[in-house]
């Protein structure tokens, strides 16, 4: 898959399943699978059906991530798909996240 493939993927996402006039994925099911339903500890990054969601999410706020930096960020308020590829071996370092996330939530308020 490409950027472009991930960025159509997330659309459909915030579209409640629809893609070109046809639902593709049920709306009832996206709901659930993006709201938080593991249990994480507290103050942690929470997750649902391969969805991950930020500790300090806002509503309709989640994204997936891939390993070394790879994003499908949606932000289901301002009407908002990102997506990103990346090769950065350091993701998991302290503050890497973050950073991202503020990143994310800067261009999805642009």
């Amino acid at each position: 898959m490409r950027t472009r493939d991930y960025a159509r993927f997330g659309q459909m996402v915030l579209q409640d399943g629809r893609y070109n006039g046809h639902q593709i994925v049920p709306a009832e099911w996206l709901r659930q699978s993006t709201m938080p339903l593991a249990k994480t500890k507290a103050g942690a990054i929470q997750y649902g059906y391969q969805w991950w969601i930020p500790a300090d999410a806002q509503e309709g706020e989640f994204m997936a991530r891939g390993i070394y930096g790879q994003y499908i960020y949606i932000n289901r308020n301002t009407q908002t798909v990102i997506a990103l590829n990346g090769a950065h071996r350091g993701f998991r370092e302290e503050g890497v996240f973050d950073r991202n996330m503020a990143v994310l939530r800067q261009l999805a308020t642009q």
